[in-house]
């Protein structure tokens, strides 16, 4: 930092700092309630719904290093209720811990977690473990699913700049036997230890990876290695190659859909060992994601159609969109519809018949440029400014406006008596609105805001007057021309 004292003496100071996203500043405060169905076999079984479930979770930031958490979870057949937090050790990271408890079986269960993480431009580590009581159980337990009796993870990472990027990790995950309420039977207890290492470079556009894992708890310790590069071509496009050390290779090929209006693909192909075809277009509309595609894996065939959208109660408004990940805006040019808007310069839309338009993808606490094409507003309407900053809360929308004014305006084509075009240099008086504009060339004036009947007066550079009385009717789009009109000479 550079400070500058009152004397206007500059000194350097250097403080060193961790900042985490899992921290929340003091008062900050974040919330999530969801209920619903539970659903099953996710990809294999259609229409399959569980017990109904509902889950809530609040975060808040007490200290600007320690941040509270609790959440809360339940379905028919149990609770669950937890409650931790995150703090800061110094400038060294983070940790975290959790406990839970659960009610439903006649006996209660817990649950307690703790973690620490360290992220740097060069090194980084993270450690975390989570162990449950054998009569501890959540929603996704009463649903089927086993509950991981005890979860081990480390990772430690470090940057070598252009050298490429090194990781190791490991998993440990223990689950029990655990009954399973949906097919009336016991899931078997599953053991798995996996150490994985992994490597990555980038030369020029290009990326290279590799990475070996290996899992103990298996008989004959499991492992594989595999690697890979990937290639972009174009703004949005990229293909990738791997193998396996098992004599598999995949290639997969995709492009991105970004904007509104842009078409995405993506094509994948392994082989010989277990082989699996998978192939999806998707198309970015105005109001959501839509995607298609079919997916061939050993003698299974699955059809997949999708629609991820949104719908934002704003300002009085229903507005459909796209999936809003952070911010958003919604820009107003009222009562201007079908105008252009632009985001970072890159068109985002029009605006709909009401003059509106929900921008996604806002940049939450950054700064973001809005601005309207003028080209789309008319010769008749005027706007004061066409580009403005906006600088939205997490997400949070922000009404955006561009006030546009029809100018009810025409050109007066002024002569005198004699009907000669009145001189360069006179001046036209509106005398309904007191508005006084200059009289241009062959006895040319543009006068705004137009009554049905209007009375204009207008003073010569001699200083004679004369006033002319017309009529006017808006012609929606355009500025019309109307006369000549001749002024009459006003006595003094």
């Amino acid at each position: 930092m550079t400070v500058t004292n009152a004397l206007g003496q500059q000194v350097n100071v250097t403080q060193p700092f961790y900042a985490s996203s899992a921290l929340l500043s003091p008062g900050l405060q974040t919330f999530a309630v969801q209920a619903g169905l539970v659903r099953r076999n996710w990809g294999s079984v259609s229409n399959d719904y569980g017990k109904i479930a509902g889950t809530a979770m609040y975060r808040r930031g007490m200290t600007p290093k320690f941040t509270v958490e609790g959440s809360v979870e339940g379905t028919p057949g149990t609770a669950m209720v937890g409650a931790g937090g995150v703090a800061q050790i110094g400038t060294l990271g983070v940790i975290n811990f959790s406990m839970a408890t659960s009610m439903g079986t006649g006996h209660p269960g817990a649950q307690f977690s703790i973690g620490a993480q360290r992220i740097g431009r060069v090194f980084s580590l993270g450690a975390s473990a989570i162990v449950a009581g054998h009569n501890f159980l959540d929603v996704a337990a009463i649903n089927g699913a086993p509950v991981p009796r005890k979860q081990l993870g480390a990772n430690a990472g470090l940057s070598m700049r252009r050298f490429g990027t090194v990781g190791v990790a490991y998993a440990g995950l223990d689950q029990g036997n655990s009954p399973n309420p949906v097919a009336l039977d016991i899931v078997p207890a599953q053991h798995s230890h996996i150490f994985s290492a992994n490597y990555s470079i980038q030369v020029h556009r290009m990326s290279i990876y590799a990475t070996e894992f290996r899992d103990f708890a298996s008989s004959g310790s499991t492992n594989g290695l595999q690697v890979g590069l990937i290639i972009p071509f174009g703004k949005r496009s990229s293909v990738g190659v791997s193998g396996a050390s098992d004599g598999s290779g995949q290639v997969q090929v995709q492009q991105s859909a970004a904007l509104i209006g842009e078409w995405g693909y993506q094509a994948y192909v392994s082989a010989p060992n277990s082989p699996h075809e998978f192939a999806q277009v998707e198309y970015k509309s105005p109001w959501a994601l839509l995607t298609a595609g079919v997916d061939h894996n050993d003698a299974e065939t699955t059809l997949r159609m999708e629609a991820q959208g949104a719908v934002s109660f704003v300002d009085g408004g229903l507005f459909p969109s796209n999936t809003v990940y952070d911010s958003f805006a919604i820009v107003d040019t009222s009562p201007m519809a079908h105008v252009h808007v632009l985001q970072e310069n890159r068109d985002a839309g029009k605006t709909d018949s009401a003059g509106r338009l929900l921008v996604p993808d806002m940049r939450a606490f950054d700064l973001n440029h809005i601005a309207i094409d003028p080209a789309d507003i008319p010769q008749d309407a005027t706007i004061a400014i066409t580009t403005r900053e906006v600088r939205p809360q997490d997400r949070s929308g922000v009404v955006v406006k561009f006030p546009v004014k029809i100018s009810h305006g025409a050109i007066l084509r002024l002569v005198d008596g004699a009907g000669v075009a009145v001189p360069l240099g006179s001046t036209a008086t509106l005398l309904a609105a007191g508005t006084t504009v200059p009289v241009g060339y062959d006895g040319d004036a543009y006068v705004e805001d137009l009554n049905a009947h209007n009375k204009v007066e207008v003073e010569r550079p001699d200083g004679r007057r004369c006033s002319v009385v017309f009529d006017y009717q808006p012609v929606p789009g355009e500025i019309p021309a109307i006369g000549p009109l001749r002024c009459l000479e006003l006595r003094p």
